[in-house]
C-alpha cells in the first residue's frame, strides 16, 4: 500500500503558513516545512482520510503556545553555537603546530621592534591605525566585494543576516585608536624596557590581531561558502 504524500502546492502552503507565523528566514522556513510535511505523511499512515489543514493544524499545535517563535530562537541560538564555536577552534589553531610556528614567528617579531623603538606607545598607536584603516578598507570595499552576498530579491536568511552582523561588528574595531591613545603613557612606564613585559604586549597584540582576522576574514568566508553550498539557486 502506497502512503500518501504532499503535492507540491501543499508544499507551497507550508511555506505561506510559515510566513502567516512570522517566520520570514527561508532557511528556517525549509526546516519547518520538512518538519510539518514529516508529520502530516505520519499521521496520513493512521489516518489517511485526515484533511491537509486539519493534520497541519494538529502539527502546528505541537509547537505549543509560542507557535515557531522558540524553535526560531533555538534555531538562531544554534547557528550563534556553532560559528562561535569555529571561531575559537580556528583561533586556538594557531596556538598548535604548525601555526604555533606562525604565532611564535610575529611574537618575536613584534618584540624585536618593540626594543627598537624607545617608546612603546608609538608601536601600539600605530599598531591601532594600522587596524583602523584596514577596517575601513574592509566595511566599504573588502567586505562588499569579496564576502557579501547578492541574493535575489524578496529571501532573507537566518546565515546571510549572520554575516551583516560580522560587518557590523567590525565598526568596534574603529575605536581601537582612541582606546590606544588612552593607555599610551602606561606603556611607556619604566617596566616596559623589560624583555618579559615587551613579549606579553608583543603576544597580546598578536593574539589579538589572529582574533581580529577570524572575525573579519575567517568567518565570512566560511559562512559565505556554507551559503553558496546550501542555497546556489538563491544568489545572483
Amino acid at each position: 500500500m502506497n502512503h500518501k504524500t504532499l503535492n507540491s502546492q501543499q508544499v507551497e502552503s507550508l511555506f505561506t503558513f510559515c510566513r502567516k507565523h512570522h517566520v520570514y528566514h527561508y532557511d528556517l522556513q525549509v526546516e519547518l516545512v520538512d518538519h510539518m510535511a514529516s508529520a502530516i505523511e505520519t499521521a496520513w499512515e493512521t489516518n489517511p482520510n485526515l484533511p491537509f489543514e486539519e493534520a497541519r493544524n494538529q502539527c502546528f499545535s505541537q509547537f505549543g503556545s509560542d507557535g515557531f517563535l522558540k524553535v526560531e530562537r533555538q534555531h538562531e541560538k544554534a547557528l550563534s553555537k556553532k560559528y562561535n564555536h569555529l571561531l575559537i577552534s580556528h583561533w586556538i589553531s594557531f596556538f598548535r603546530w604548525p601555526k604555533l610556528l606562525f604565532t611564535i614567528a610575529s611574537t618575536l617579531c613584534l618584540t624585536f621592534i618593540f626594543q627598537l623603538i624607545d617608546k612603546a606607545s608609538e608601536v601600539l598607536i600605530v599598531y591601532s591605525l594600522l587596524i583602523f584603516f584596514f577596517t575601513i578598507l574592509y566595511i566599504f570595499i573588502l567586505f562588499p566585494k569579496k564576502y557579501s552576498i547578492n541574493l535575489i530579491p524578496g529571501k532573507s536568511f537566518l546565515l546571510t543576516e549572520r554575516l551583516k552582523s560580522v560587518r557590523h561588528f567590525s565598526v568596534i574595531f574603529l575605536q581601537l585608536p582612541f582606546i590606544a591613545s588612552n593607555f599610551a603613557h602606561f606603556a611607556d612606564h619604566k617596566y616596559s624596557e623589560l624583555l618579559s613585559v615587551q613579549l606579553s604586549m608583543s603576544f597580546t597584540l598578536v593574539a589579538f590581531s589572529i582574533l581580529f582576522y577570524n572575525n573579519l576574514v575567517h568567518l565570512p568566508s566560511k559562512i559565505k561558502s556554507q551559503f553558496i553550498s546550501q542555497f546556489p539557486e538563491f544568489v545572483k
